[in-house]
């Protein structure tokens, strides 16, 4: 029989409210096996992944066969109640303070997550995020930049299997150089593979500051599909539709604007591109032409920038590119 309780995020050295508002909903299965970690909502106004693990418990009940299965539903709740996506109305950005410690709020929060969860012992976490209002579920897997080299390959090739297994199309993050500027090692996902050394991945589904039917469901069967792929479920593997496009693709966000305008895409987000064909325009109020933006390689749109007004400098979206060599 499948159990199921509710637990407390602990959380030394904060105040009662702040850890009464953190549950932590734990399954555990009958037969042993892998212990799995489901975080979401890091960003305060990313709601999908919240809606995911709240849809996703009838399921467990009905489905988890072994291990354990954590659910954090908001390891962010004063970001929550503020609709922020830092810790509070000002608060720093969570995901770039793991594993935490220091004296701001948000820094001493990293830490009460990162014990908690490190006192629980997952062997797999999935981080679950949103994007843009335009754009198509993806899945990031993270640079095990820490882990040394003789382990490298093999470790990345078990998170990269765990990716595929999402049936989301799969972004490799920033070149090694570029993670470590952008912090990326000290997100949730990227400390748990570079300190514990276990896969993770980041679920990156639905806009910010909204909540999509599609977007939720996605993430739910992506979830639902790597539990099953890990050996979770008492039924036969439970095996989605592919959403993933082509591959295997680097995470950038280095297309960006020369002129200040209306940006128009010229492709749907989740569409092919080929190096040198259009990306999208930059138009005035007017309608006049100021700068066409081409695609520097090969690759696939996985959203487009929330806005519409840029001015120059500016991203126009994340792009999974053929990186040369």
């Amino acid at each position: 029989m499948v159990v199921r309780f509710v637990d407390r995020l602990s959380a030394v050295g904060l105040g009662a409210q702040e850890a009464r508002s953190a549950p932590v909903m734990v399954w555990k299965a009958p037969e042993a096996g892998p212990c799995v970690a489901l975080t979401a909502n890091v960003h305060g106004d990313e709601i999908t992944g919240l809606a995911a693990i709240l849809e996703l418990e009838p399921w467990l009940a009905a489905n988890l066969g072994k291990g354990t299965v954590l659910l954090y539903p908001s390891v962010n709740p004063e970001g929550l109640a503020a609709f922020s996506r830092g810790v509070g109305a000002n608060g720093g950005d969570l995901n770039r303070g793991f594993p935490g410690g220091g004296r701001s709020g948000a820094e001493r929060w990293a830490r009460a997550i990162w014990e908690d969860l490190e006192r629980r012992r997952p062997e797999v976490l999935i981080d679950l995020h949103a994007d843009s209002f335009d754009g198509v579920p993806y899945v990031i897997l993270d640079r095990p930049i820490a882990v040394p080299a003789e382990l490298r390959t093999s470790f990345e090739e078990e998170i990269a299997a765990l990716g595929r297994a999402t049936g989301l199309t799969v972004l490799h993050d920033y070149s090694d150089e570029e993670y470590r500027r952008f912090n990326l090692d000290r997100s949730l996902t990227g400390a748990a593979i570079n300190r514990w050394r276990i896969p993770a991945l980041t679920i990156e589904a639905g806009p910010r500051r909204a909540l999509d039917g599609g977007a939720v469901s996605a993430t739910v069967l992506s979830v639902q599909s790597v539990l099953s792929f890990l050996g979770l479920t008492q039924n036969p593997l439970v095996v989605h539709p592919s959403r993933a496009v082509g591959g295997p693709w680097e995470r950038s966000t280095a297309v960006r604007t020369s002129t200040e305008g209306y940006f128009r895409p010229l492709h749907a987000a989740g569409g092919v591109l080929r190096a040198g064909e259009p990306l999208g325009e930059v138009l005035t109020l007017a309608g006049e032409l100021l700068e066409r933006i081409d695609s520097p390689y090969d690759g696939v749109v996985v959203s487009w920038t929330d806005r519409r007004w840029l001015k120059s400098g500016t991203s126009v979206g994340t792009f999974g590119f053929v990186m040369p060599d």
